[in-house]
């Protein structure tokens, strides 16, 4: 379960920073986390294969989020063999229309193969489900609809292997059934999957993209192993950052501390900047486990 940071800045990108994008892997699924201007060429310099996406979550459709789009899909899908299944693209309310132009602005003979899946999340809402791993979506508060995303592994149960030895239990099909949650009979016992398996330990990632200070970032965030957040702004800019729906290093920091998070990346960062080591100080300030994100950053994320 591999974050990798594809682009950092905000609105403006500079030398170092590109427009927001963000890969996470996971068991050789792809998803993408918004898709700013150059992510195609972002993904290529971090030697990431894009045929790997399965999944484009995009926070909402200003152009420093979504003015990729066009480039990438098109690399991705152009290739793909028939009968693939389609790129699931979730976003906020409007996606639909929104994806519809863009996916007609250039002249191609191949259509794109995605799927838009609108959503509009007063709380945490499931809207995806694989095997291994849901996807939950919030409604952030921004100058325009505009969703939080969290990624979370499911939990399954394994077999304590040292239990079943202990009491003497023989191995089968039954395995399969305990597994599964199922309650079997063997040798006449009754052996409950609560004593002969334990749940495994499950991972959370969780994106804040551009916001106010709102329920929702919390929300969303809530117990991740990490937070990658948006910090446009420094502490003594917060009245900017709120005209124009957008957070500090130190509002960034308290969020994490209120959802519980163990780690904290900060992304998003204004061009007037010149370095984030003021960001990094005022967030440690509130929470110590946080750092700024910088372009091709990998992150693993552990539990």
């Amino acid at each position: 379960m591999r974050l990798t940071l594809l682009g950092t800045t905000s609105m403006m990108p500079t030398r170092e920073r590109a427009h927001s994008a963000h890969f996470l892997e996971y068991k050789g699924d792809g998803i993408l986390f918004d898709c700013g201007e150059g992510t195609q060429r972002q993904i290529l310099l971090a030697g990431i294969n894009r045929q790997k996406t399965k999944i484009v979550c995009l926070s909402h459709w200003h152009g420093d989020h979504a003015a990729g789009l066009v480039a990438f899909l098109q690399s991705v899908t152009r290739d793909q063999p028939p009968g693939t299944a389609p790129i699931q693209l979730i976003g906020p309310p409007g996606s639909a229309e929104h994806y519809h132009h863009l996916s007609r602005c250039m002249a191609t003979d191949t259509p794109y193969n995605v799927e838009v899946q609108e959503i509009n999340a007063p709380e945490v809402t499931l809207v995806l489900k694989a095997k291994d791993y849901q996807i939950h979506a919030r409604n952030l508060e921004h100058a325009i609809p505009t969703l939080g995303f969290s990624f979370t592994e499911i939990s399954h149960r394994n077999i304590d292997k040292e239990w079943m030895q202990r009491e003497g239990i023989p191995p089968g099909p039954h395995l399969r059934a305990l597994k599964e949650g199922q309650a079997v009979e063997v040798a006449g016992r009754v052996i409950r999957p609560e004593e002969a398996t334990y749940p495994t330990k499950t991972r959370k990632f969780a994106y804040v993209a551009d916001t106010r200070c709102c329920p929702g970032t919390v929300e969303i965030a809530r117990g991740a192993d990490l937070l990658l957040c948006e910090a446009t702004h420094l502490q003594e800019n917060a009245e900017k950052a709120h005209a124009h729906f957008h957070l500090t290093a130190r509002q960034a920091a308290e969020i994490a501390r209120d959802a519980g998070a163990e780690q904290l990346v900060l992304t998003h960062f204004s061009q007037r900047y010149p370095n984030t080591l003021t960001h990094v100080a005022e967030a440690q300030a509130v929470f110590p486990n946080a750092m700024a994100g910088e372009d091709f950053l990998q992150v693993e994320i552990t539990k």
